[in-house]
């Protein structure tokens, strides 16, 4: 199975390297190729085309299916799955990130139901810190995403549902 070639950001560093070293055999330089494909850095997270002067509450996601989201914010609107939006598990692909696992969490179960329907973990405050921290870097509003309904718990402040 071939691997693609490095990403062209990284093209200058590999030539760096082999310039440096040029008698590595030919398997080695490969290998190196195939790292830097493999290990670059990551893609450019994709940003909503958010409309100026909207809040948390202007936004509404409907989850069309277990892998795939309608974002509406005003009169935009767009479909996204969890790949797209950069949201798959770097080990696995296949496998979407906590963040997306949340945002599922809060669509199929009503308020206040969906805080308790997340799984329980040490991590969950961890895990809620980087929902909000991606909701606000995909989105560009600035504030919370989350609101308090009792201490230590949180539920979104835009609508959410899902149609499947």
């Amino acid at each position: 199975m071939s691997r693609p070639g490095p990403k062209p950001e990284w093209d200058s560093e590999l030539d760096t390297v082999l310039r440096r070293w040029p008698y590595l055999p030919e398997h080695v330089k490969q290998t190196l190729s195939e790292l830097v494909s493999h290990y670059g850095p990551p893609p450019v997270e994709v940003r909503f085309p958010t409309p100026a002067g909207v809040t948390w509450t202007d936004i509404e996601i409907v989850l069309l299916s277990p892998t795939e989201a309608q974002i509406k914010v005003g009169n935009v609107v767009q479909s996204y799955t969890y790949s797209a939006i950069g949201l798959a598990s770097k080990r696995d692909a296949k496998r979407p990130r906590v963040e997306w696992r949340m945002l599922r969490t809060y669509a199929e179960n009503p308020e206040p139901d969906a805080y308790y329907k997340l799984p329980k973990r040490e991590s969950l405050k961890v895990d809620i810190s980087k929902f909000r921290r991606w909701l606000q870097s995909f989105f560009g509003i600035p504030g919370d995403p989350l609101r308090p309904f009792k201490p230590a718990r949180w539920l979104p402040r835009f609508k959410i549902r899902a149609d499947y």
